[in-house]
């Protein structure tokens, strides 16, 4: 006799585990804020990915607040926050707000942004938070691999939760996360070689991020696609794994990515590299770019604002 398992239960146990809260913090007047400085070549580039952390804590306060933490103080790691109404730095408005389904409610995931430049290249950013609902913690206790459609190879496999969060339709009038980020885009980004996108996202928005980065570089074989992510957990089988490295070298200079990891953070362990029952096994993406940061929390070694912190000049 089978024992039947309640979603609502296992999230209520185990999402302090996995779930970064949005902050509570009260309205903090910001000042020096971060600018955004574009990638310059193919190394790392800290204020790159200081300015992207912010975005993601963008991202994770969209859904609950009319307010923005534009910067995140490295000492205290309370938020500055500033009302939504303005923008990020350098950011001159948010052209696209990306929703998943969450129960009965829609809830933000992210968003697509044009980035102000003073020169002539058209850059644009995709960020994507991590965990914060229900659905969210059910996409990611569902590590099954399933066949990547767009990669046109079915032996490149992702995380079903994953893969599903990313393409599949949320409703009968509310198109999937993938076809939301495709109608942004062509309002924002131009397939020219003087575009950059700037990709990013934290723990199951790294996953996302990752899925779209490779999606994306397919799409735009022009545009300079620049990802950092942070926190992410393996995405998919060692044949998506060798499909995302390929393409990133022979596109060499347009195509530049970032794994970014606290080597004291579990959830980049996950899932196992070997899942007793599955044929293939998962393997991550490139190398990675590590520091180590212990603040005696498994939920706060994992927080984007931990990994801000690193990150902060």
């Amino acid at each position: 006799m089978s024992i039947p398992v309640n979603p609502t239960s296992i999230y209520k146990l185990l999402a302090p585990l996995f779930i970064t809260p949005v902050s509570t913090a009260p309205l903090v007047s910001a000042k020096n804020l971060p600018q955004f400085s574009p990638q310059e070549g193919t190394s790392f580039d800290k204020s790159v990915a200081f300015w992207l952390c912010s975005a993601i804590a963008s991202a994770y306060n969209f859904q609950d607040k009319n307010l923005i933490p534009l910067n995140i103080d490295p000492d205290t790691l309370s938020p500055l926050y500033q009302d939504s109404s303005a923008s990020l730095p350098s950011v001159t408005s948010v052209s696209k707000i990306l929703n998943t389904k969450s129960g009965t409610s829609n809830a933000v995931i992210g968003f697509v942004a044009p980035i102000e430049a003073s020169d002539n290249v058209n850059r644009v950013v995709l960020s994507l938070r991590g965990t914060t609902t229900l659905s969210d913690f059910i996409a990611d206790l569902n590590y099954q691999l399933t066949p990547v459609a767009f990669s046109k190879n079915p032996l490149v496999k992702a995380h079903t939760g994953v893969y599903q969060a990313y393409t599949k339709e949320l409703s009968s009038n509310k198109p999937s996360l993938q076809a939301q980020i495709a109608t942004a885009l062509q309002k924002t980004l131009t397939n020219e070689t003087t575009s950059e996108l700037y990709i990013t996202g934290h723990s199951l928005g790294a996953a996302l991020a990752t899925l779209a980065t490779l999606d994306l570089a397919l799409q735009y074989p022009n545009v300079s696609i620049i990802l950092y992510h942070f926190a992410s957990p393996r995405v998919g089988n060692d044949k998506f794994a060798d499909l995302f490295n390929t393409l990133s070298n022979k596109r060499a200079g347009t195509l530049t990515s970032f794994r970014v990891v606290n080597s004291e953070d579990l959830i980049t362990t996950l899932a196992l590299p070997y899942i007793p029952g599955q044929a293939n096994n998962y393997e991550h993406t490139n190398d990675g770019w590590s520091f180590s940061l212990n603040l005696d929390s498994l939920l706060t070694n994992h927080a984007i604002k931990t990994y801000t912190k690193y990150m902060a000049p």
